[in-house]
């Protein structure tokens, strides 16, 4: 018999994505399997398009508290052996089940998170300046050609799964990270497969087990790219913070220091590289260094503050 499959889709205000995203997983190849949709709260027509799919179970929050929150409602709502979880703005292929599972009974030693590629839906011409690099912030993934075992890589959370027993011994996913309101912060999916390898376990990348990821018009400038690095530094300081929490204040302080020593010197590498001409990196790519860096430094002195 078939192990069951709960996919968790987190949505908030997304009515016309959701729609596509829960039309692809009705056309799944896999047959046994639940959807969770966590919703929350939202106020446009998500709660008319839920209505037109079967077979739904659905969470109704309140109030806003994050996707980290939402994913770990749903976690605990989910009945299957496995779960997956894809974004309410991402669409699947009919085999998107099948082949997690397949991966799940094949690789051995068995992953304990599997994941995969990320195509885009581009919802107007991918911008001249956006180079590859920056591609991996509008959540994009191609990792390898081939499925492999990945040791510096990272999965990206819309196209994800997870054995349901260790996930939820490890608690799900730290509401400290994770996008909250407006905010752009990242780095719970990253922390929870640091955990997982360093427990001994396996995260796994296969490039067949594919979803498709709408990239709308307001992703696409230098304004809202420039934020996502932000973000990015402060999501990256916080998640050291976290793995760091055992240790002293001082401890923390003296890595503060040691970080502004360090930034200062790229600060001044960047800005001068900026108003230099480079035929292989734009100044917008420094720029985004520099706001990176930027970030890490507040998220430095954000955790510094929490301890």
């Amino acid at each position: 018999m078939e192990k069951l499959v709960s996919v968790i889709v987190c949505t908030y205000n997304r009515a016309k994505y959701l729609e596509k995203c829960l039309e692809s997983l009705h056309q799944q190849t896999y047959k046994n399997y639940e959807i969770i949709i966590v919703n929350g709260p939202s106020t446009d027509e998500t709660s008319k398009v839920i209505e037109k799919f079967p077979n739904l179970k659905i969470i109704n929050q309140e109030q806003l508290d994050g996707l980290s929150n939402a994913r770990n409602l749903g976690i605990k709502a989910a009945k299957g052996d496995i779960i997956g979880f894809i974004d309410d703005d991402a669409i699947t292929n009919q085999d998107w089940i099948e082949r997690i599972m397949n991966t799940f009974e094949t690789i051995e030693p068995q992953p304990i998170c599997i994941g995969g590629k990320i195509e885009p839906i581009w919802e107007m011409a991918r911008p001249e300046w956006l180079e590859e690099n920056q591609i991996s912030c509008l959540t994009v993934l191609d990792i390898s050609k081939t499925p492999i075992v990945l040791k510096d890589n990272y999965l990206f959370g819309t196209n994800m799964a997870f054995e349901k027993n260790i996930l939820k011994s490890l608690g799900g996913f730290s509401e400290n990270l994770g996008r909250k309101g407006d905010t752009l912060l990242s780095n719970e999916e990253v922390l929870i497969q640091d955990i997982i390898r360093n427990l001994g376990y396996h995260c796994f990348y296969h490039p067949e087990i594919l979803v498709r990821h709408h990239i709308p018009k307001e992703r696409l400038t230098k304004k809202w790219i420039l934020k996502r690095y932000y973000w990015q530094g402060i999501s990256d300081a916080l998640m050291h913070g976290i793995l760091d929490a055992s240790h002293s204040s001082w401890s923390k302080m003296k890595n503060i220091i040691r970080f502004i020593k360090r930034m200062l010197c790229v600060v001044i590498m960047n800005i001068t590289l900026i108003f230099k001409k480079n035929k292989k990196r734009s100044g917008f790519h420094y720029l985004c260094l520099l706001t990176e860096y930027i970030g890490y430094f507040v998220g430095l002195i954000k955790a510094f503050k929490i301890e």
